[in-house]
């Protein structure tokens, strides 16, 4: 669809117009939205920076689950919409909550790494991406570099055009030591590393409650 590659290529302006449009000639056709186009739009308004588009965003990916009940800690089980939270999370983080955003994250990468679907990995690369950008602006430059190559290691094998689009992100830690140490050890150690950091850190969030 011409909505998902506006998107894909991040021309938002277009890719909401498109969506709208698309939507609209839907239900005047009294037609069902087979193609995900109101997905679609969600994605684009998430990423457009208006935060009216992303609130809207947020509204979609939720559904009809609170936000309050999505921020719980307390009811974590094996499966759940992995995504959902990562888009969540991201709607959050935009929107100036960190704190929420965090925990979406989490959760997401959680849930992700538990399931099977065809989409894991690109999701897992997402989900470990969103959470590294964020703990590197919290400081945490050790956890950052872990999650920074376990997304890199899971769109290398999944999305080389996400793996070469974001290359820029890791550029500026080529020169650091703790990043290239990190960098090149085996992938399971840098994934035992990020699935370890993400159950300490639900559990405290638990234990803090």
């Amino acid at each position: 669809m011409k909505s998902y590659m506006h998107w894909f290529k991040c021309d938002y302006p277009k890719a909401i117009n498109t969506c709208e449009e698309a939507l609209y000639l839907l239900g005047k056709a009294k037609q069902d939205d087979k193609y995900k186009i109101a997905h679609t739009l969600a994605l684009s308004q998430r990423d457009s920076g208006n935060l009216d588009d992303i609130n809207k965003a947020l509204e979609y990916f939720r559904g009809a689950t609170s936000i309050e009940e999505l921020l719980s800690v307390g009811n974590i089980s094996k499966s759940s919409d992995g995504p959902m939270f990562g888009n969540v999370g991201k709607c959050l983080y935009l929107s100036g909550d960190v704190e929420g955003a965090l925990i979406c994250y989490a959760k997401s990468f959680y849930y992700l790494f538990e399931s099977d679907s065809s989409n894991r990995l690109i999701n897992l690369g997402y989900a470990s991406s969103w959470l590294a950008d964020l703990l590197f602006e919290l400081g945490k430059s050790e956890a950052s570099y872990y999650f920074y190559s376990f997304s890199f290691e899971s769109w290398s094998s999944s999305s080389p055009i996400l793996s070469n689009r974001n290359k820029s992100k890791i550029s500026k830690f080529e020169d650091n030591s703790t990043y290239r140490s990190i960098s090149s050890q085996e992938l399971w150690r840098i994934e035992k590393y990020c699935n370890n950091w993400i159950n300490n850190h639900l559990k405290n969030e638990v234990d803090s409650i």
